[in-house]
């Protein structure tokens, strides 16, 4: 008989097997409450260029941070949230320090060249 360790909670187990039709209407129920706290704590922010929102997506919940007036050759930046992080009593927080460190990461993620580019027109010979 399979057993699991005690460390491994229901929702960290329901991201890594797959799981029958009734146990999996139950996960994702408990996700879309999941989104809608994280939707409601990021009503909390504003930005001129930028846009907020959250996601279920294959049992995961993800941060979805995108430009406003996006051209069509920059993406969208998405970025995990994980179950244990959203239960913290700290998950505002939380979720702040990781809209700060999604959006450097965004930005930086958004160079089409840099000096250490290999394939930059640009740098000197």
């Amino acid at each position: 008989m399979f057993r699991l360790p005690p460390a491994v909670r229901f929702r960290e187990l329901s991201l890594r097997l797959p799981l029958p039709d009734c146990i999996r209407r139950f996960v994702t129920l408990a996700s879309m409450n999941a989104v809608g706290r994280i939707e409601n704590e990021l009503k909390k922010y504003k930005h001129p260029l930028l846009d907020f929102s959250a996601r279920e997506e294959n049992g995961r919940l993800e941060l979805v941070i995108d430009l406003k007036n996006k051209p069509p050759d920059i993406h969208t930046y998405y970025l995990e949230i994980h179950p244990r992080d959203l239960a913290n009593s700290q998950f505002p927080w939380t979720l702040q320090r990781m809209i700060f460190d999604g959006l450097h990461d965004y930005f930086v993620e958004m160079f089409v060249y840099t000096p250490q580019s290999i394939d930059n027109p640009d740098a000197p010979v």
